[in-house]
């Protein structure tokens, strides 16, 4: 990997979609429509509301009856069976996700995976949805207008065609972004369109100002949010792409070295796209830090994360060289980064910045960095008029 160059080197350079955002002035339309959060809706877990209790009968068995039963060499041969049945089952959820989301209890599978009550919290839609036990939720922000919606249906259609589990939720900033999940299946939170913004300071510099003020106070939001809610989550950028499920080629939930993993920069210490995390004490400190330093002095969000993690930090590359590490000790923060022969930014490789071996196998995850910070400048914020040709 090469050095990581100068701070004035990188000055050309903006991670990350582009997004539109709109003033923080100007409310999002009919903020006040919603529906109920336990709306049904048809959707992969149809068949869980089929599912119910088998409660005793009035004439169960007592315990003097059921003792002498189990004597019986049928009783014992229907046991094993019992035993071996619980076995395949177990071992069949592990394997396909599917079939463990189909066997969610129905209160689970009659609410509406667009959730239109503004006053339902993240915290709420996460817990009445998934298991913070067994899940990760993988999530991104968009917007419908501009519609940055198809590139998390990609992302979704994708991870089913790996099979991961169905547990992808588009963070929505706008009414349209929820139109658009709800016509393409995907699961949207929108409570945060009548979140209350801080006012920009005055401090404010130039790069990552085209993103808008509400995307970014948001972003840091959501991440600490996540991080309370008691769940494992995996942030991902519309633009990063996947060859492969991502989660056998990182450091596992059960391993209790790390509490975030990222993606490599090189000219950043972090990649804003791409962040797994678990929700530790230590995470949310993390988050907590980084949301209270943007409202004091709002930042692009990449190099305001990039400056939290390296304040006090250790950095390590292992025992034999072959990691990287950040310590925050006064946060007893550790955070793990991704290998770019598996998470690669594509502005590393198209600037010599890492050079891929001669048979290096495709990336599990490519995160499409590639688009300058003048050329990202010159895209309008609004679709321009049409001219008007003389026939």
């Amino acid at each position: 990997m090469a050095d990581r160059p100068q701070d004035h080197a990188y000055q050309v350079l903006e991670m990350g979609p582009t997004a539109y955002h709109p003033s923080p002035d100007s409310p999002p339309p009919e903020l006040q429509r919603a529906s109920s959060s336990t709306s049904s809706e048809d959707d992969d877990l149809d068949d869980a509301d089929q599912q119910g209790h088998t409660y005793l009968r009035a004439d169960t068995p007592t315990k003097h009856d059921i003792r002498p039963a189990w004597r019986s060499p049928l009783a014992l041969v229907a046991a094993l069976a019992v035993v071996v049945l619980t076995s395949a089952l177990s071992a069949a959820l592990t394997a396909v996700p599917s079939l463990r989301q189909s066997l969610l209890p129905a209160s689970a599978s009659t609410l509406a995976r667009v959730e239109r009550n503004l006053s339902v919290s993240l915290n709420d839609y996460l817990h009445a949805r998934f298991d913070a036990h067994d899940q990760v939720v993988a999530w991104t922000m968009a917007t419908g207008e501009p519609n940055y919606v198809p590139q998390a249906r990609n992302w979704d259609a994708k991870r089913a065609e790996l099979g991961m589990d169905d547990s992808v939720v588009v963070v929505c900033l706008d009414e349209a972004c929820m139109d658009e999940c709800e016509r393409g299946g995907l699961r949207a939170f929108g409570g945060y369109l009548v979140a209350e913004l801080p006012p920009p300071t005055s401090r404010r510099v130039k790069r990552g100002k085209e993103r808008g003020h509400r995307l970014a106070y948001l972003k840091f939001l959501a991440m600490l949010e996540m991080a309370q809610s008691g769940f494992p989550s995996l942030f991902f950028e519309g633009d990063t792409f996947l060859t492969a499920d991502p989660f056998p080629h990182m450091l596992s939930l059960e391993d209790p070295s790390w509490d975030i993993q990222f993606t490599e920069d090189i000219g950043y210490v972090v990649n804003f796209g791409w962040i797994f995390s678990k929700p530790t004490e230590a995470t949310v400190a993390l988050w907590q830090l980084a949301y209270d330093t943007y409202v004091k002095h709002n930042e692009w969000d990449q190099l305001l994360l990039s400056n939290v993690v390296r304040t006090n930090a250790r950095e390590s590359r292992g025992e034999h060289g072959d990691e990287h590490w950040w310590f925050r000790d006064d946060l007893n923060l550790r955070i793990s980064m991704l290998p770019l022969s598996k998470f690669r930014a594509a502005h590393t490789e198209s600037l010599n910045w890492y050079t891929p071996e001669a048979d290096e196998a495709e990336p599990v995850m490519n995160h499409l960095t590639a688009i300058t910070f003048p050329n990202r400048q010159f895209y309008p914020s609004a679709p321009l008029p049409l001219l008007r040709l003389a026939v």
